[in-house]
This record gives structure tokens, sequence and C-alpha cells, in this order.
């Protein structure tokens, strides 16, 4: 059986979702072909967390359609303690359930908020962003 989902985010900005894992502890590592997890994942890059070794990853896999990576990983709760420092960075509190998308809020937040960060700054804009509980704030100003 496989524990691999797909986490409902896609990124089109590996610069950007690097940004976003160093904020979290995270680290991208590009060109991994592999992630880990119960089972073992393709991908093209992965997401680990930065100076933990052995814990699980998130892969970034070039979507079907070419347009950006979609992220998949292991969220099975059978290996909570493989799976804790990522879910732990990646999420807000503590995962309840097993393959709970929701439990990547966090990564997908700060993903977002990093893109909104580019693009405002591009326009002239004076950007900040603050980890709220349970969200990012983003704040801009002229």
């Amino acid at each position: 059986m496989s524990h691999i989902t797909k986490i409902n985010l896609i990124v089109k900005d590996l610069d950007a979702m690097d940004a976003a894992a160093k904020r979290l502890g995270l680290e991208l590592v590009r060109n991994q072909k592999t992630f880990k997890g119960f089972t073992t994942g393709r991908c093209d890059h992965a997401l680990r967390v930065a100076g933990v070794p052995g814990t699980y990853e998130i892969g970034l896999a070039k979507r079907a359609d070419g347009k950006g990576y979609e992220l998949k990983w292991d969220g099975h709760m059978g290996a909570y303690g493989t799976a804790m420092p990522l879910y732990k960075a990646v999420g807000y509190g503590e995962p309840i359930t097993f393959n709970k998308a929701a439990s990547c809020a966090k990564l997908n937040d700060w993903y977002a908020a990093t893109v909104a960060k580019k693009t405002m700054s591009r326009q002239g804009f004076r950007v900040t962003l603050t980890q709220q509980p349970g969200k990012v704030q983003v704040v801009c100003s002229k």
C-alpha cells in the first residue's frame, strides 16, 4: 500500500519555495530524484528538514501539464517519530489524522506569502511577512 499523497499546492517558483522552506527550517534540495517516507517516492526536487537526517521528506514532481510542480509526501502516521520533524516544520500544531493535507498549511502559507512579496516588491512596495497564529500576515506599504 502506498502512503504517498499530494499536497494541495502548485509550485511555479522554485526560488520562492526555497525562501519559504528556509523560513520553516527546511532546505530545498534541487535535482534530488527521490524523497523519503514509509515508501520512497519519485520527484525532481525535495524538501527536507535542515540538519535532521533520516526524517521524512516532501517531493516536488513536475506536473503532467508541465506547469510547475506538485508536492507529494508520506502523510501516514505509522512512522510518527520519523515524520514528526517534518510535520512540525510545515504545519500549525500537531497532526491529528492520517494523510491530513491540512498538516502542510504553514508551508502553503509561507510559499504564497513569499510569491506575493516578490510580486509586490517588483511594483515598488515595501513588504513584511510575519508569522501569526495559524497564518502568515503580509503587509505592503509605499
